[in-house]
């Protein structure tokens, strides 16, 4: 296993076995599938939905774009999301999900909760938000996608910190914490409906928020070359979660590829873990990752194309460097870890969905809030202060280029198979908005929704256009945030509960008197009561020389009430009504008739006086 000697957030203690695509495996509790797998050497975890290359994991997080998997019914899901728990049985998907012939077993629920502070993302900054929030008093809800509180302090050591803030927090009333669960729609009125995953199914929260406090965070986005879709090519940040957070090392000797400071830390976490590092290529200092040279492919299906290049291999086994200027000597360093990074973006969905707008900073290199909508604040990295992770000076690069100016193997798009030959293709039609390419090339239709992917084919278009990328623009952002399934959304109105059924108050004695029940909208009404075999004829019969010759009683609680007081209240009748009530004592009752403007029957029920300027009618 490759297992950093010490550290992490798994409890080395406790054991848990697992199965992927039907090979046991091994891990600990606070791995995710992800890790778990990482660490057991499986690099190639599924086959891309277009080409059939082999694809492994790729970032640590709700990002994910390839290792989509498979658990019982619960299809599309992302092996970095799912929490390893003992006897799990998980199968790669290559691109699409498989539908169960067999009857959903998970049980889903529907909340709705009120509260004067939203807070959305459990790091640093959102529980700065949410301590002070609940020091005034006010009903504060706390919202994590993760197991657990704390984002990426989880691996940065600020623990005494953390645990402190959440012993505050959960000692506070009205502070309440919610994990596993993600903010998937920002809707008017600071409505926000989060999915909450559960054991055997999960939970649909509908919050209505005085104010709403966005502390997604930001997502790192990879540098685009030939072939860097290959398994053993990761994010910078994911390397460094899966090492600091998880006790994973995902290679033994790595090479680092950036454009900003932030994988210094990286390099210095990796040397630590005892994974080498053999490079660090950094576009500031005139070099690229030009190409990557895989390795004989050991685990996963051969590819169905291999002429797109898959089936030549498996994961990374060296990778060429060149000058950008590509003047002088290429050279290959052999490695079975890459590490990207290309910057990154705040993760503002959300907040484009209030119909938040957005700009584009050249310093930053990314789409930051521009104007928020009212009630809806935006903190921590999600406002482009990228401090916290360590971005530093940035030079804005986005594809590398290869030998022959061949496209077809530079990826954008990893879920969607998309490359910057399709973004060209897209322009040579002659299509310029980054609308029309998006639906063009299929870029960000994914269930990821192109969270990796979305800047830089804005980046693509406003290069091959000429144009800067804040005039290209961004894509529009709309809910869900991530896959929802269908059961969330039913809960449990499935089955007898999808169409519920009303009883009226006397439905038990109808019940025990035999009565055949008719369907009026959801109300059961009795229709006859037959005795001894008799027919509905001979029933209603009976039942009409009974009411002729003594009395009868109709349950007549189905109708609808209407109570109508006021000193006008009889003239609203006879206006109402084509018969008049102005001579009907207290304590009796008229059959009532209203029709519409052209003299059709609009309605009839029993109007009855019950005091002075006082009326209830059904209807």
């Amino acid at each position: 296993m490759s297992r950093v000697a010490s550290g992490g957030r798994i409890d080395r203690n406790r054991a848990i076995r697992f199965s992927f695509n039907g090979t046991r495996y091994g891990g600990y509790e606070g791995d995710t599938l992800a890790s778990a797998l990482l660490a057991n050497d499986v690099r190639v975890v599924a086959n891309s939905v277009t080409y059939g290359r082999p694809r492994g994991v790729f970032s640590a997080g709700i990002e994910e774009p390839n290792a989509l998997v498979q658990v019982g019914h619960d299809t599309m899901l992302r092996a970095t999301q799912v929490e390893l728990v003992d006897g799990l049985e998980a199968i790669g998907l290559n691109g699409r999900g498989r539908l169960s012939s067999e009857p959903a077993t998970g049980r889903y629920d529907k909340i709705y909760a009120h509260c004067e502070v939203l807070v959305v993302g459990g790091g640093r900054a959102g529980i700065t938000a949410a301590l002070e929030a609940g020091q005034t008093g006010d009903r504060v809800i706390l919202v994590d996608e993760q197991a657990e509180l704390g984002g990426r302090l989880l691996g940065a050591g600020w623990y005494d910190w953390l645990e402190a803030s959440l012993a505050t927090l959960r000692s506070q009333p009205d502070v309440r914490l919610l994990t596993r669960a993600t903010a998937f729609g920002h809707y008017d009125q600071n409505l926000v409906l989060i999915a909450q995953r559960l054991p055997n199914g999960g939970r649909l929260w509908q919050v209505r928020a005085k104010r709403v406090v966005l502390a997604t965070g930001a997502h790192e986005r990879p540098l685009i070359f030939a072939n860097n879709d290959r398994p053993g090519i990761m994010l910078a940040g994911a390397a460094r979660t899966y090492v600091k957070r998880y006790g994973v090392a995902p290679g033994k000797g790595a090479v680092i590829f950036t454009n900003n400071d932030s994988t210094d830390a990286l390099a210095a976490d990796l040397k630590r873990a005892g994974i080498g590092v053999e490079a660090i290529v950094d576009v500031r200092a005139g070099e690229a990752v030009v190409d990557t040279i895989p390795s004989p492919l050991e685990d996963g299906p051969k590819s169905p194309s291999p002429a797109r290049g898959g089936g030549q291999g498996g994961g990374v086994r060296a990778v060429v460097i060149a000058t950008l200027t590509g003047s002088g000597a290429r050279r290959e360093v052999e490695c079975d870890l890459l590490c990207v990074s290309g910057g990154f973006n705040p993760t503002l969905h959300l907040f484009s969905q209030a119909q938040g707008r957005l700009r584009y900073d050249e310093g930053l290199a990314c789409f930051v809030p521009d104007s928020a909508p009212p009630d809806v604040e935006v903190v921590g990295a999600a406002t482009g202060d990228l401090a916290g992770r360590g971005q530093g000076t940035i030079m804005p690069y986005w594809v590398v280029p290869s030998d022959g100016r061949d496209w077809s193997t530079h990826f954008v798009d990893l879920e969607r198979d998309v490359t910057v030959a399709d973004v060209r293709r897209a322009l040579d039609t002659g299509m310029r908005s980054v609308e029309h390419v998006k639906r063009f090339t299929t870029i960000g239709t994914g269930s990821d929704q192109g969270k990796t992917a979305g800047i830089n084919e804005t980046a693509i278009i406003a290069t091959q256009l000429g144009q800067p990328v804040g005039a290209v623009g961004a894509t529009t952002f709309r809910p869900p945030y991530v896959p929802v399934s269908f059961g969330l959304m039913a809960g449990r109105n499935r089955g007898d509960l999808f169409d519920p059924i009303r009883m009226t108050a006397m439905h038990p004695w109808h019940v025990a008197h035999g009565a055949v029940f008719e369907n009026v909208g959801q109300w059961k009404r009795p229709w006859y009561f037959p005795q001894h075999d008799e027919d509905m004829e001979a029933a209603v019969l009976r039942e009409c020389q009974a009411a002729r010759e003594s009395v009868a009683v109709m349950d007549a609680s189905t109708l609808g009430k209407i109570d109508i007081q006021g000193p006008d209240a009889v003239e609203f009748l006879n206006r109402m009504y084509t018969n008049a009530f102005d001579a009907l004592k207290i304590g009796s009752c008229r059959y009532g008739l209203m029709c519409k403007v052209d003299g059709m029957v609009f309605d009839d029920g029993v109007v009855m006086h019950l005091a002075p300027d006082h009326w209830l009618v059904t209807t």
